[in-house]
């Protein structure tokens, strides 16, 4: 029962509010990592580390990717230390990975060169062979004839010649002797004969040529002539070239560089 003379008992009782059960109360530590960013580093070195994956296949483009790893690893392992459980970062985890894929993208990339390296060789050396086995099988020429070409004596050869003079037309007259000191029959055996003056000047060139096949050790004579007018200013001739023919069709056409003077008087 109440006290109606005691005016507190029905007063109504006021006290401290008492905590939900079950409910922790926040701890500092709690407090202070409740929102932590995530380190940019973190995002830094993953991106580099799957770039560095990435190119580290290709040829010669794997030496970037090689640099952007090795980039990748310095950042990723910056970010482990600053996102532990003592940083005031987060992001430990994507750290982790970007320093893993950096290493994988070194390693990749050294064996890649490695692989590469060695099938360029390869192919040099199989290109190589071809060429050294050519040269084994070539005999090695002789010490007397490697140090100059051996010198082929011509089928033909001008031995000689004459000059008659005037004649009663008054044009100059003259000849060259050929041999074929060949085996075989020449066809159209010619000469170029030039006129020369006092100076060694050519002043015009003829070709005297003769009519039948010059057989194998036989010579004969070319005759030039010098027209009237050409006789004051002509002091001498020379023969330049010799050639001639195998066939009537011009088969075995040679050519060769002869030097004989005649004097004009």
């Amino acid at each position: 029962m109440t006290d109606p003379t005691n005016p507190q008992q029905n007063m109504p009782q006021y006290g401290m509010p008492q905590p939900p059960m079950n409910v922790p109360y926040p701890t500092r530590h709690d407090m202070r990592h409740t929102d932590r960013p995530t380190s940019g580093m973190t995002i830094a070195a993953l991106v580099l580390g799957i770039v560095g994956i990435a190119l580290s296949w290709v040829p010669i483009v794997n030496n970037v990717a090689a640099v952007i790893a090795i980039i990748g690893l310095v950042l990723g392992i910056v970010a482990i230390c600053k996102t532990g459980s003592k940083g005031r970062k987060k992001g430990r985890g994507l750290a982790i990975a970007g320093t893993v894929l950096s290493v994988l993208a070194i390693v990749i990339t050294l064996g890649t060169q490695t692989i590469y390296g060695k099938a360029i060789d390869k192919a040099a050396d199989d290109l190589k062979a071809p060429a050294s086995a050519q040269s084994e099988d070539t005999p090695a020429p002789d010490a007397a004839t490697s140090s100059a070409p051996a010198e082929v004596k011509p089928l033909a050869s001008v031995t000689g010649g004459s000059y008659s003079g005037v004649d009663d037309s008054g044009y100059g007259k003259g000849v060259f002797t050929v041999r074929n000191d060949g085996d075989k029959p020449l066809k159209a055996v010619s000469l170029t004969v030039a006129e020369l003056d006092e100076s060694g000047k050519i002043l015009q060139e003829t070709y005297p040529q003769l009519d039948s096949d010059l057989q194998p050790g036989q010579s004969a004579d070319l005759q030039y002539m010098l027209s009237p007018d050409d006789l004051g200013k002509v002091k001498s001739v020379r023969t330049t070239k010799l050639s001639w023919m195998f066939s009537d069709d011009g088969e075995g056409f040679q050519e060769v560089q002869v030097s004989m003077d005649q004097n004009i008087k």
